[in-house]
């Protein structure tokens, strides 16, 4: 006989959905959160590249950023009045600074399969250069991306100038396109 599961008590504290221009969220001041430049060319890129994919969090109570807070930085570079997708969660103050500390961490927690990472990557093409650079560290971080030089190349000097980048693999050469 199968033994019965308890019941889930989640709770669900979504309570809106919606888009509100750039200029109007509110950062939250203990966000610890600092992002560096090639996170911040990153994170454009992906704008560029494929837009908004998942909203900002935002506190129903208090109407505080409680993540996406580089997002809105970057949008209000470009245009404060730009709508941003935000979803508003009904957490206590408490709960803010709980989401505050863990929601990014538990993010970072998760590893990699390294073999569906590298089949992944190969299928993966951009057009933008902070992408680009974040793929690139991505698979040399996994090392599951192993560049090497055309079989015609006997040397090569790791200071070259180059003229061209695969968006894929970030191999880089000079010459004619491929």
């Amino acid at each position: 006989m199968a033994k019965k599961k308890k019941p889930i008590d989640w709770k669900n504290r979504i309570v809106e959905y919606g888009e509100m221009p750039a200029n109007q969220y509110l950062a939250h001041e203990l966000n610890a959160r600092r992002h560096p430049g090639k996170q911040r060319e990153a994170l454009i890129g992906s704008l560029n590249e494929v837009g908004w994919v998942a909203p900002v969090i935002v506190s129903a109570r208090t109407g505080k950023l409680l993540d996406g807070h580089a997002r809105i930085e970057e949008t209000l570079t470009k245009d404060e009045d730009a709508p941003v997708p935000f979803v508003k969660v009904d957490v206590s103050e408490g709960e803010e600074r709980l989401i505050l500390a863990s929601f990014d961490p538990i993010t970072v927690q998760a590893t990699y399969d390294r073999e569906v990472l590298d089949a992944l990557l190969r299928e993966v093409s951009t057009g933008e250069a902070g992408l680009t650079a974040l793929l690139a560290e991505l698979a040399e971080q996994q090392e599951i991306v192993q560049l090497q030089a055309p079989d015609d190349f006997d040397t090569f000097d790791e200071d070259i100038e180059t003229e061209y980048q695969c968006p894929k693999c970030s191999y880089q050469w000079s010459g004619k396109p491929k």
